[in-house]
C-alpha cells in the first residue's frame, strides 16, 4: 500500500472511530437515562450508576460499528470526490482497485474487531 493508500486508510479509520465513539456515547446516554432511578431512588453513587450502565457499551458497539463504517466510507469517498482527489488519482494511473484496497482493509479490521467483541460477550442461556 503506497502513501495514497495509507492516506485513504488513515482517513477512513479515523472517521470510523469518530463516528463510532460519538454515536455509541449518544446511544449510551439515552440508555443510561432509563436507569437514572437507580441513582435517585436507591441512593447509589455515580460510580455505581456509570458502572452498571456501561455494561451495555459492547452491545452498542456491535450494533453501531457497521453503520459507522458505512458512514465513514461514504464520507471519505465524498471528500475525495469533492476535493477532486479521485480524479487526480485516476489521472496518476491508480486503478479503482488500488483506491478500494484501503477501504477493504478498514472493513476487514472492523469485522475482525467485531468478531473478537462478539466472542467476548457472554451468550444468553437458552
Amino acid at each position: 500500500m503506497g502513501s495514497v493508500g495509507r492516506y485513504i486508510f488513515r482517513t477512513t479509520f479515523g472517521a470510523f472511530l469518530v463516528v463510532l465513539v460519538s454515536v455509541t456515547m449518544l446511544m449510551w446516554m439515552t440508555q443510561a437515562m432509563r436507569s437514572v432511578d437507580l441513582l435517585t431512588s436507591q441512593g447509589q453513587t455515580v460510580l455505581v450508576f456509570i458502572g452498571i450502565t456501561s455494561l451495555i457499551i459492547p452491545l452498542l458497539v456491535l450494533l453501531i460499528a457497521p453503520i459507522a463504517l458505512m458512514i465513514a466510507v461514504a464520507h471519505v469517498l465524498s471528500k475525495l470526490s469533492t476535493d477532486s482527489e479521485l480524479i487526480v488519482m485516476n489521472a496518476a494511473g491508480m486503478s479503482p482497485r488500488q483506491v478500494f484496497a484501503p477501504l477493504l482493509a478498514v472493513g476487514l479490521i472492523v469485522s475482525l474487531m467485531l468478531r473478537q467483541l462478539h466472542l467476548y460477550l457472554p451468550q444468553e442461556p437458552a
